[in-house]
């Protein structure tokens, strides 16, 4: 699928803890494309705590 011209919305929801990640490269299931800043905040913090996604691009997600 292109995503060119998709728009991924972040909005002010709260944490979930919930949600799907993804290189970069791939797509996430079901065509999320949203994502709530708090949990965007909690998959930063947790990413602090090990390599797995370091020098990568990450994609991520509200679950649906």
């Amino acid at each position: 699928m292109d995503r060119k011209g998709v728009i991924f919305h972040l909005f002010s929801g709260p944490l979930t803890d919930d949600y799907l990640v993804a290189d970069g490269r791939r797509s996430l299931p079901g065509g999320a494309l949203s994502v709530s800043r708090a949990d965007v905040a909690h998959f930063m913090l947790k990413s602090l705590q090990t390599n797995q996604w370091d020098n990568k691009a990450v994609r991520i997600a509200t679950k649906k």
